[in-house]
C-alpha cells in the first residue's frame, strides 16, 4: 500500500506499525515467513507489479520473521508490530509499505478505509504481481519524528535526537 506524504507528519525513523483490530477477527493470527518492507514511490496511486512501484533502491525489509505470531487485543483495539529494522523516511516522497506471506493459521482482521484510489496492491505471495484495490488498513506509525532547525528571535537552535 502507499502512504501519501501530505498524510504523514514529516521526516521520522519509523520502529513499529500499529494496526487496529476488526472485532470479527480471532485474537491471534500465526503467519509463515513473514516479511515486511518499506521504500518510497513517486505516484500517488500503484500498478499492478509489486517491484514497479518503488523509487529504485529504497525497497528495504523491516521484518523477515520465518514464524510469526500476533496475539491483538480486544476488538477495536490497537495492536503493534515492530520492527527488527528501523526504517527512515525522508518527510518528501510517499511510503509504500508491503507485507507477504505464504500461508498460516487464524484470521486477523483489520479495519480499512477507502481512499478512491489504487492505493494497494493485493495478490498471491511470490507473484510479483497482484490486484489494484482502494482499501488500505488504518495504521499507525510509531517512531521518532525528525525536529526542523529552527531560529527563536536571535537564538539559533539545533535541536538533535
Amino acid at each position: 500500500m502507499v502512504v501519501l506524504s501530505e498524510e504523514m507528519d514529516g521526516a521520522m525513523e519509523i520502529d513499529a506499525i500499529a494496526l487496529k483490530r476488526h472485532p470479527s477477527s480471532q485474537p491471534q493470527a500465526n503467519f509463515q515467513q513473514l516479511t515486511i518492507s518499506m521504500g518510497l514511490c513517486e505516484t500517488d496511486t500503484l500498478s499492478e507489479n509489486y517491484e514497479d512501484n518503488y523509487i529504485p533502491g529504497t525497497k528495504t525489509t523491516v521484518l523477515d520473521a520465518s514464524g510469526f505470531t500476533v496475539n491483538a487485543p480486544a476488538g477495536d483495539e490497537w495492536f503493534y508490530v515492530n520492527l527488527e529494522e528501523p526504517y527512515w523516511y525522508n518527510g518528501e516522497d510517499n511510503l509504500i509499505l508491503e507485507f507477504e506471506w505464504p500461508g498460516g493459521s487464524g484470521s486477523l482482521y483489520v479495519y480499512h478505509w477507502f481512499t478512491g484510489e489504487n492505493r494497494a496492491v493485493n495478490g498471491g505471495y511470490g507473484s510479483g504481481s497482484g490486484y489494484l484495490e482502494g482499501n488500505i488498513p488504518h495504521m499507525l506509525l510509531s517512531g521518532t519524528l525528525s525536529f526542523d532547525q529552527m531560529t527563536f528571535g536571535r537564538i539559533k537552535t539545533i535541536l538533535i535526537q
